[in-house]
């Protein structure tokens, strides 16, 4: 959170911003993290990748550019040679940053029928079987948002969470945070 600049804005920019070197190529793998909670799976997915699409597709210039910035002025890695070298990734003047690859990472989070209803029981592996197999209509979404979002060429990383409910989750994680009150 100490790249975010204000406390009170918890849900601007980028959720993350995260860098590890792709094994095949030896480039710098710049993730940009999204995360989007909705009530179905294709209004979650539709949102995650309409924001982190514009993050993917133009790179250091439009909607990370801030993000960038912010990343170049408070990056801390304990390792002065470290952030040089990802700084000198991130530098558009730098002639380091045109070996740096753009890639994502979504999750998702949606309510899912699945569940019990409240103080109900179920059996783990009945709900385990019932989320694998809508697991294939979440991924046949995803496949058609990536296209429609123009990032097929992107390396992106999804995690779909399903919930009993979203609505419950986030106003307890909030309450958590001291954003609101349970």
């Amino acid at each position: 959170m100490s790249l975010k600049t204000s406390p009170h804005m918890h849900y601007h920019g980028a959720d993350g911003v995260h860098a590890g070197v792709d094994q095949e190529t030896g480039l710098l793998s710049l993730y940009w993290g999204e995360s989007k909670m909705h009530k179905t799976p294709s209004g979650a997915i539709t949102e995650c990748l309409a924001s982190l699409a514009p993050f993917l597709r133009e790179g250091a210039t439009g909607a990370s550019e801030r993000d960038l910035k912010l990343l170049r002025s408070y990056i801390d890695l304990n390792n002065t040679s470290i952030e040089t070298a990802i700084k000198n990734y991130l530098d558009p003047d730098n002639p380091a940053f045109n070996r740096l690859k753009y890639c994502g990472f979504a999750f998702v989070g949606f309510d899912s029928v699945n569940y019990p209803a409240d103080n109900q029981q179920a059996v783990a592996s009945e709900l385990t079987e019932a989320v694998r197999a809508a697991f294939s209509k979440w991924r046949a979404h995803i496949g058609l948002r990536v296209a429609a979002e123009q990032i097929s060429q992107f390396e992106v990383h999804f995690i779909c969470m399903p919930f009993h409910s979203v609505d419950e989750f986030r106003t307890r994680f909030l309450s958590e945070l001291g954003l609101t009150h349970a």
